[in-house]
């Protein structure tokens, strides 16, 4: 057996050779090479010493998401390339868990880092998607990296959410929900926040009482019948609207499925799509 480890531009040409050899690999996910084609087209990803891996024979042992990616993005990636490996060792490969986005932070040496992690993949999610969570497909480390770059209040917003935990209220969604509202309204985010976290000044046609009401009885169902991640989000965003507008509704509701499913909300003082300004 001889290996061979080069450091090679991989073109689109090339990228599709190798993959014609690509005769026994896993099942793809489109998810995962569209988040590595959007870094990929953004100038943003990184040579970090994971190697393409070509058996002995050249069968393609390892990389075809990233070779596809290639593909997608129709642009050159430097990536090392390994050659000369036996088929067989395509049986260990990948046994690791993949870095999330708060492993990054945690290595920064950043406070509270899966709280911030959370908060700035909800961020990403509304710049990109125009709603707090993944739409099209999943973001990527590099793709939540830019955002917190984009968006350095965020830490800010972790720091407040720490100072009024309570353990009905997720401290990831809390924490960019209110950088998301103080873009709008930095006083009113505080307000909004503070009440709800206290239940201070508050009567029951409130829509903060609303909310706080609607999401301490979730905390502390035991029948099983809590509300969706995503209904949590909406009716938030909801009662921050009837805030900002002044209203006092009966009830706070939220309609995802069924016959005639209600559009997901989007946040008053905020562009529809995300356009969330740095």
């Amino acid at each position: 057996m001889s290996l061979s480890a080069k450091l090679i531009e991989v073109t689109p040409a090339f990228a599709e050779e190798l993959l014609l050899r690509n005769e026994r690999n896993r099942h793809v996910h489109s998810a995962r090479v569209g988040q590595y084609a959007a870094d990929m087209r953004d100038g943003a990803w990184k040579l970090n010493g994971e190697a393409i891996k070509i058996a002995d024979d050249g069968t393609l042992l390892d990389g075809q998401h990233r070779l596809m990616a290639v593909l997608e993005a129709d642009v050159s990636v430097q990536m090392l390339v390994i050659t000369g490996l036996p088929p067989e060792a395509q049986e260990t490969m990948d046994q690791g868990r993949a870095r999330s986005f708060g492993d990054v932070l945690h290595l920064r040496g950043e406070k509270d880092y899966f709280v911030l992690a959370a908060s700035t993949r909800l961020v990403a999610a509304y710049e990109r998607d125009g709603v707090p969570f993944a739409v099209r497909r999943g973001l990527s480390v590099p793709e939540q990296a830019r955002t917190l770059e984009r968006n350095p209040g965020l830490r800010d917003s972790v720091e407040y959410s720490g100072r009024r935990r309570r353990p009905w209220l997720s401290r990831g969604p809390a924490s960019g929900l209110h950088y998301l509202f103080s873009i709008a309204d930095q006083e009113g985010a505080d307000d909004f926040f503070d009440r709800l976290a206290s239940g201070a000044n508050l009567n029951t046609g409130d829509p903060i009482y609303l909310i706080r009401e609607r999401l301490i009885r979730d905390h502390q169902a035991t029948d099983g019948r809590t509300s969706s991640e995503r209904t949590k989000l909406a009716l938030i965003i909801k009662a921050w609207n009837a805030y900002q507008d002044g209203d006092t509704p009966a009830r706070l509701t939220f309609v995802p499925g069924g016959a005639n499913p209600e559009r997901f909300p989007s946040i008053n003082g905020l562009h529809a799509r995300g356009e969330v300004p740095a």
